[in-house]
């Protein structure tokens, strides 16, 4: 699959197995591509709700990121808010243990949905075997 480039003009790429090069109005842009072994598994769980969840988002709910692959259990959900604010911060946590202990994700141990009535706090945890 191809990286989206907003703008008008022609676009080439060649990809090869650990890259994709994509050249753009004569500008080089390259995108590196990660296999699961790069990233972690992320179990991402709701641990508490201090507001009303209108998703709803219940305690123990719990979804995995698997690599790039978001992993959400039959018949559950979870809210695009809470997740794009997930997201960010997502390959921080997976790179945690790779990075100086009074950098800023050392201190995160939640993370809060960004919905004010909400409240959703969820607690994201680095996991060494797939408990799915």
């Amino acid at each position: 699959m191809s990286p989206a480039w907003i703008g008008a003009g022609t676009a080439e790429h060649s990809a090869s197995a650990q890259n994709q090069t994509l050249r753009f109005w004569g500008v080089q842009r390259t995108e590196l591509r990660y296999s699961r072994r790069d990233m972690s598994l992320l179990k991402i769980t709701v641990e508490r709700i201090d507001g009303y969840c209108n998703m709803p988002m219940l305690v123990g709910d719990t979804f995995y990121l698997d690599g790039y692959r978001l992993s959400i259990p039959t018949g559950k959900f979870v809210c695009m808010w809470a997740l794009q604010s997930l997201i960010p911060l997502l390959p921080l946590i997976t790179e945690r243990d790779n990075l100086a202990q009074n950098h800023w994700i050392q201190n995160v141990q939640h993370i809060l949905c960004p919905d004010p009535k909400g409240g959703v706090h969820y607690r994201v945890e680095k996991v060494d075997d797939d408990p799915r």
